[in-house]
């Protein structure tokens, strides 16, 4: 079963990204409504994937995906992103520490379906390629 961690300080935003995750994959989804929250919860438990919004309270998308990336453990950890600017520099900054997907806010049902479809493929082909 995939385990993913949603880290947005909007609830709407984690339920659409919850329901679609449940009914699409059959997912185990955590939510976190703060950067500092999903750090907590990546140092108990493992997941899959963390779709993270970059402009949060507090410590912000940006500042969560630096530590993963600082962290041996978490480094490879695969990341989407959740924005609705596509051209800021903390955008920019974030794809540079590595992410595998990006959602665009304000949401939408059926793209975002699509989308996640397309990265979760992605990861499972990732997963499936034999180590040398």
């Amino acid at each position: 079963m995939l385990r993913i961690l949603i880290c947005d300080d909007d609830a709407g935003t984690r339920l659409l990204l919850q329901r679609t995750l449940v009914r699409e994959f059959k997912a185990e989804v955590t939510e976190a409504a703060d950067g500092l929250r999903a750090l907590e919860l990546l140092e108990d438990r493992t997941f899959d994937l963390l779709i993270l919004d970059i402009m949060m309270p507090g410590l912000d998308g940006a500042g969560v995906l630096k530590i993963l990336r600082e962290q041996m453990s978490l480094a490879t950890l695969p990341v989407v992103i959740l924005s609705s600017q596509r051209e800021s520099e903390t955008v920019q900054a974030v794809i540079q520490l590595g992410v595998h997907g990006f959602l665009l806010k304000p949401l939408h049902l059926e793209a975002t379906s699509t989308r996640l479809k397309a990265i979760v493929r992605r990861l499972d082909e990732v997963d499936a390629t034999p180590s040398l």
